[in-house]
């Protein structure tokens, strides 16, 4: 189970395809929402001072969904996408919120998380993504490494790690393949681990101005993305 906060997040749940389990309402948000609702999901209906008490902190947004979490994708799910976003080791939720937001917005196919970092279904991940988290296909690898060779070998993905080297490809500069791309991006810390950087098969890195060496990653990742994504084939 995960939790849906706000009115937007729990109409883009109700719109997905994943399960909305219940939901708790304040009475005086019932009738925005009732013609969304489905008629076999339940609805608790209580008024601002009970909502308040339940979630445990002073509740302003009116509503809250319980979803069900999806089935877990295959690899094999992967092998019809064009971008891919890995992302080995982010621990921050907003960032993570954001990066899903981003890859939805611009037509990334996909976004491939390590068995580490962030879960994509917790209400702070959920609420940054603006419910992008229900329409953008995610899959939690058990050994990313292996997964990523396997991409790369036997389906023809290029991996390309991104960093902040002055000597490494700029983006603007890359010529990507007719195949599958898969881009790596790091924490904000300490950028993405060397061993993932050695896997990668290039670098690329966005250009900037003398004196300023790294952006925030969801900035970064959001500007990488523009220039990959199939955005750019409308």
């Amino acid at each position: 189970m995960f939790i849906c906060e706000g009115e937007h997040n729990v109409r883009r749940l109700l719109a997905s395809t994943i399960q909305t389990h219940s939901i708790l309402i304040a009475d005086h948000r019932l009738t925005e929402l009732a013609g969304t609702i489905p008629c076999d999901v339940p609805v608790y209906v209580v008024d601002n001072p009970m909502l308040s008490s339940i979630v445990g902190f002073e509740f302003h947004m009116g509503v809250l969904a319980c979803g069900v979490r999806p089935v877990d994708r295959s690899l094999a799910s992967l092998l019809q996408a064009r971008t891919l976003i890995v992302l080995p080791e982010v621990r921050i939720a907003e960032n993570l919120g954001l990066l899903i937001r981003a890859a939805h917005a611009l037509g990334v196919d996909c976004m491939l998380l390590s068995d580490i970092g962030c879960d994509p279904f917790t209400r702070r991940v959920i609420r940054v993504s603006m419910g992008s988290v229900f329409s953008l296909p995610i899959i939690r690898s058990d050994n990313l490494a292996d997964d990523l060779q396997s991409l790369r070998q036997s389906h023809g993905f290029s991996l390309l790690a991104a960093v902040s080297n002055a000597d490494a490809i700029t983006v603007n500069s890359y010529a990507r393949p007719s195949g599958g791309v898969a881009v790596l991006f790091g924490n904000e810390p300490e950028g993405l681990d060397k061993r993932w950087v050695e896997l990668c098969d290039q670098r690329i890195t966005i250009p900037m101005v003398e004196g300023v060496d790294s952006l925030n990653l969801a900035i970064a990742a959001g500007i990488v993305m523009h220039r990959l994504a199939k955005i750019n084939d409308r």
